[in-house]
């Protein structure tokens, strides 16, 4: 709800905020049981326990979320793709060592992904999951490629992203590391 650019406009109801506290309060009533509401604080987002994600585009506004706010940690899928923004070398309010980043070969992007991690100072070398056993070398910076029809959107749960042949998710692993899984 704050203007950072003269050639967009969000007024605070359509801001980031607003909507996450406007979620997070429909899923307090809809899931009481998830106990929701212990991400708010008087009515505002309780930024250092929420992990922020996104794929894509998400990636890059996660990382954007994290540079402006303290949160728990940013985990950026298949992203940033934002080469050259000045954002990308800002100081973060969220310590470095709390964003990750995780690329795939076969997306075409993923040059663009490496300049942005390594434009951030993400912990790390870029580091191949593939065979390896988590905390992969402690990198933030970690890439895949293992075979898959869409490297974009292997990196996230779902369709193309890789299984075993127990049809269980090669990533999971890459995932409890980035979200700080046990």
């Amino acid at each position: 709800g704050v203007d950072h650019h003269p050639f967009i406009t969000i007024t605070p109801p359509d801001s980031i905020e607003t909507r996450i506290v406007k979620a997070l309060e429909h899923l307090q009533k809809v899931h009481p049981g998830g106990d929701w509401q212990y991400y708010l604080d008087a009515g505002q987002p309780r930024w250092s326990k929420i992990v922020i994600s996104g794929i894509s585009h998400g990636a890059s506004s996660s990382g954007v979320i994290a540079m402006a706010r303290a949160v728990e940690r940013a985990v950026m899928l298949s992203g940033p793709l934002d080469s050259g923004q000045a954002w990308l070398k800002a100081a973060p309010l969220t310590p470095i060592d709390r964003f990750f980043g995780f690329t795939h070969t076969l997306d075409p992007q993923h040059p663009g992904h490496l300049q942005s991690f390594a434009d951030m100072m993400l912990p790390g070398d870029p580091t191949a999951v593939d065979g390896a056993a988590p905390p992969y070398a402690d990198s933030h910076r970690l890439l895949s490629a293992a075979p898959t029809n869409d490297g974009h959107g292997s990196t996230q749960a779902g369709g193309s992203s890789p299984k075993d042949d127990n049809a269980a998710y090669l990533f999971l692993p890459v995932w409890r590391t980035m979200y700080g899984a046990p």
